[in-house]
């Protein structure tokens, strides 16, 4: 058991030092490139139309990059998506539809159906209570039913 946390912690220790390596390198080479001009791109809220603002100055090097509106937060939903034939279930600040799972899981319908529209985590994490963290599979498997 100890084993599986080290290996963990490794894991986790490795994808850090990489991370911040290349934070470093994003850095630096940021510091290298001169910086141009930007117009930002809007989105009407109504449409997915751009609008192109006219360029008033001349000969300026311009860079056009578009913004996308925020993301709705489908944790102010996730309530709502409380029933078998429509369950969302919240894990580690995640929002998952894991309607179609339903009939699959090896632990019956019931762990998972009694948690539709709530967040989960704990119960993931613990096999509802029984205090086993579920498998990297189930964390795989997971992931394939992620909407946010």
């Amino acid at each position: 058991m100890m084993h599986k946390y080290l290996r963990q912690l490794t894991q986790i220790s490795i994808l850090n030092f990489f991370f911040i390596l290349g934070l470093y390198f994003f850095i630096q080479n940021r510091a290298q490139v001169p910086q141009k001009k930007m117009i930002e791109v809007k989105q009407l809220p109504s449409t997915s139309s751009v609008v192109i603002p006219t360029l008033t100055e001349k000969n300026v090097p311009i860079t056009i990059f578009s913004t996308q509106a925020p993301q709705k937060n489908l944790f102010t939903e996730l309530s709502s998506h409380n029933t078998k034939s429509n369950c969302w279930l919240g894990v580690g600040g995640h929002i998952y539809d894991v309607t179609t799972y339903f009939g699959s899981h090896p632990g019956g319908d019931g762990p998972i159906q009694k948690y539709c529209g709530t967040d989960a985590t704990i119960a993931f994490q613990s096999k509802d209570g029984i205090g086993a963290n579920h498998s990297a599979t189930a964390y795989d498997l997971l992931a394939q039913y992620l909407i946010q």
